[in-house]
């Protein structure tokens, strides 16, 4: 069950009414989602007191706001 309180039954229902496209997965962590833009993911978060990802972009434990990849240097003449 989700921290908010609320039963992963809860959260499923509420995703696919806002649109969710896919899975929806609900673990320990968070819910994860498919199909989903921002602000609804921003209220399924503050509805259920619970974090909410995109399975696009992937969270990994512990490297909140990082890259898979790292962030790209720009160029020597300043360019991207």
């Amino acid at each position: 069950m989700p921290p908010g309180g609320n039963s992963s039954h809860e959260c499923l229902g509420l995703s696919f009414r806002l649109g969710a496209t896919g899975k929806v997965e609900v673990t320990e962590r968070a819910i994860i989602v498919e199909g989903l833009d921002e602000p609804p993911r921003y209220h399924l978060q503050h509805t259920h007191g619970y974090q909410c990802h995109d399975r696009a972009k992937p969270h990994h434990h512990r490297r909140h706001g990082r890259a898979d990849i790292g962030w790209p240097t720009p160029s020597r003449d300043g360019t991207p």
